[in-house]
C-alpha cells in the first residue's frame, strides 16, 4: 500500500473532522456530508465573513505548506457555513435579489 497516499487521505479526513467539530459546537450537531468534488460558486463576501469569523483557523491553514489535520477544508467549510448561518431577510431585500434586470417590476424570466 501506497502510505504517502494513505496519509493524504487521512489527513483529508481529519480536516472534515475537524471543522465538523468546530461547526458541531458553533452550529449544533447535524449530519454533514462532503460536497461533491466539482467546480463550487463561492459567494467572496460570504467567504470572507466566514475567515474574518474563524481567523486563526484559516491563518493556521494558510501557514501549512502540505494537508493539515487541522485545516479548515475549504469547501466543507463554506458550504456548512453558508447552512449554519442564519441571516433574517426582508420582503425587499429578496425582492431586490430577484429583481437582475433592476426594473423594479419581477418579470417571469425573474422568477
Amino acid at each position: 500500500p501506497n502510505r504517502q497516499g494513505r496519509h493524504l487521505m487521512d489527513t483529508f479526513g481529519d480536516s472534515l473532522k475537524h471543522v465538523d467539530k468546530i461547526y458541531n459546537r458553533a452550529y449544533g450537531h447535524m449530519n454533514r456530508k462532503v460536497p461533491a468534488h466539482m467546480p463550487h460558486m463561492i459567494n467572496k463576501e460570504i467567504m470572507q465573513e466566514l475567515q474574518d469569523k474563524y481567523p486563526e483557523e484559516f491563518d493556521r491553514t494558510s501557514s501549512h505548506h502540505l494537508r493539515s489535520s487541522d485545516d479548515m477544508q475549504y469547501g466543507f467549510s463554506y458550504f456548512y457555513y453558508v447552512i449554519g448561518e442564519k441571516k433574517s431577510m426582508t420582503l425587499h431585500d429578496v425582492f431586490i435579489q430577484l429583481d437582475t434586470d433592476l426594473s423594479g417590476i419581477l418579470s417571469v424570466r425573474e422568477l
